[in-house]
């Protein structure tokens, strides 16, 4: 019989499978980026599909800085783990310390409130399905519009090294900078020190201003962690390379 743990691990395998080796086309929807060689776009419209599932009743402040090529942006957040497998968040993304003044910048100071919950199957399978939702308070070409991302992902949990995870995610036209998406978001995250170094990967298809891979490399001691990591463009996406550095405290163990 077919049941739904089998669903669910053949499932995580093809979208795990098209991270890794790159043979499945896009899903999204999207056509080009509307940036060109001379007039590319400077950041990726920032999201977050990656909930705490390792603490409740916790706070996460965290800071991030991305550097590409010739500016550098600054991501600030606020994250609440609650019981029954619920993460709020509140964010800010893209906001300005420096900017080349030749590069577009659609998305600056992308405010969003992040709302998702994980349903646990059983100790190796769950399911997180969440909602991204904002507006960017400061625009270089146009008004404030509302921007939305909906997800949703299958986690498995293969052993003490490695979890997987693959879902579906659709964003509005104003979230992709293109048209309405509907791409796929693999990605894996492997334990190398137990509880203290993570290599996390996620991956977002299309060519939208979504579209690209980040890794980061995680340090985690009691009360906060560190990361460093790299963001990937899409080819054809318009997106550039950057670098990540950021740093969380968390009030696990405090209240």
């Amino acid at each position: 019989m077919y049941t739904k743990t089998m669903f669910l691990k053949n499932f995580l395998l093809f979208t795990v499978t098209s991270f890794l080796y790159g043979g499945i086309p896009p899903l999204a929807h999207a056509g080009k980026s509307k940036s060109s060689k001379s007039h590319k776009k400077a950041s990726l419209n920032k999201v977050d599909t990656t909930p705490n599932l390792q603490d409740t009743n916790v706070f996460t402040l965290t800071s991030e800085a991305n550097m590409y090529q010739n500016s550098l942006y600054e991501n600030f957040d606020i994250d609440f783990s609650s019981t029954g497998g619920w993460d709020i968040q509140l964010s800010t993304y893209n906001v300005p310390v420096y900017r080349d003044p030749d590069i577009v910048q659609p998305f600056q100071a992308d405010t969003f409130i992040n709302v998702s919950k994980t349903f646990k199957i059983n100790q190796s399978l769950g399911v997180i399905v969440g909602s991204q939702n904002g507006t960017y308070l400061s625009a270089s070409s146009s008004p404030m519009q509302w921007q939305n991302l909906d997800y949703s992902l299958a986690l498995y949990q293969v052993n003490s090294f490695i979890s997987i995870r693959g879902g579906m995610y659709w964003a509005n036209h104003i979230m992709s900078g293109t048209t309405d998406v509907l791409g796929y978001l693999p990605g894996i995250t492997l334990n190398l020190i137990d509880n203290t170094l993570t290599l996390q990967a996620d991956y977002y298809s299309g060519q939208s201003s979504l579209s690209g891979a980040v890794v980061n490399l995680q340090y985690q001691a009691k009360y906060f962690s560190t990361y460093l990591g790299v963001g990937v463009p899409e080819t054809n996406s318009g997106n550039e390379f950057y670098g990540i550095l950021g740093f969380s405290l968390s009030s696990k163990g405090v209240f």
